[in-house]
């Protein structure tokens, strides 16, 4: 592995090697945030809807002292085109590449998107498969910070305005939740976010007493991987995997999109008889109603007629 010394970062904890993964939806800046971590042009980027990313990729850096850092960039997990089968094969991928385990997962957002559906849906998912102990191993990035210093805001202000149910992912991981400006050329302004960024990450080893995340299904996973040649594990294992983000990911997706729609109703009318003038907020609030209302009757049909699900 080619080394590449983060000179300034110290862990304190003394594992020997650290693995961090990376998820998100496409164009959230999941693969800009590797390079930050790394210091270097690992994984390729593109800043756009289209993913550059089309599978789990592990690239890695060597400490002063000798121990690794390893991350783990992964493909749009986030996406509402990614089916449960993908979800699945890239999950089983994560765990063979991640071969002392998983340290602390990145789950990236950006700051300029709306935050609502495929997020929350997201992390009940992981939640399904690895156990709400995965909780404690998650921190929240928020890349383009650009975009939050354009607005002249803090982070603090800036989060009193996302919706409530994202509010309520950041105060469910202890708000574990840090900005980044992966664009910058401020060469020390990026040594200060990813040395705060570092300084979590350790602050997550340790209060999870420096062991790798693990869990009952995690452990199958892994006993069925090393029962398998090279990276493939038992077709009765991966259809259970698949079944169980499936089930997972409509039945929560029909709760919460019926749930948005009844709140953004709800917020609409308020609007229309407290503030008439408002017509920019109404806007978009008519906006988000009807993409979720959209969203809404899509999972209803795609379950009745049994499909898979392909929003994460």
């Amino acid at each position: 592995m080619e080394a590449d010394p983060i000179i300034d970062w110290k862990l304190k904890t003394e594992i020997n090697t650290i693995n961090i993964v990376i998820v998100g939806r496409t164009g959230s800046g999941k693969s800009a945030t590797g390079n930050s971590i790394l210091k270097r042009e690992a994984f390729l980027t593109g800043g756009g809807v289209v993913a550059v990313t089309c599978s789990s990729e592990l690239r890695g850096t060597i400490l002063n002292d000798g121990r690794i850092v390893n991350v783990i960039d992964t493909p749009g997990l986030f996406d509402s085109s990614t089916s449960a089968e993908v979800i699945s094969e890239e999950i089983v991928k994560c765990i063979n590449l991640a071969k002392d385990g998983i340290h602390v997962v990145l789950m990236v957002f950006s700051l300029q998107s709306r935050f609502i559906t495929e997020e929350k849906v997201s992390i009940e998912i992981m939640k399904s498969i690895f156990g709400d102990k995965i909780v404690d191993y998650i921190i929240i990035v928020l890349t383009h910070g650009d975009f939050l210093e354009s607005q002249k805001k803090s982070l603090k202000d800036y989060i009193t305005h996302f919706p409530e149910s994202m509010r309520n992912i950041i105060q469910s991981f202890k708000n574990r939740v840090i900005v980044l400006d992966n664009t910058t050329k401020d060469m020390i302004k990026r040594e200060k976010q990813v040395k705060e960024l570092l300084s979590l990450v350790e602050y997550v080893i340790v209060d999870n007493g420096g062991q790798s995340y693990s869990n009952k299904f995690f452990a199958e996973l892994k006993e069925a991987k090393e029962g398998c040649s090279k990276e493939k594990l038992s077709d009765d294992v991966k259809k259970h995997l698949t079944e169980r983000v499936d089930e997972t990911g409509k039945s929560y997706m029909e709760r919460f999109l019926k749930e948005q729609v009844e709140q953004l109703e709800a917020k609409l009318r308020d609007e229309r008889l407290g503030r008439e003038s408002q017509g920019e907020e109404i806007r978009k609030l008519k906006e988000d109603l009807n993409v979720t209302r959209r969203q809404y009757e899509e999972i209803k049909k795609r379950k009745a007629k049994g499909h898979r699900c392909s929003i994460l």
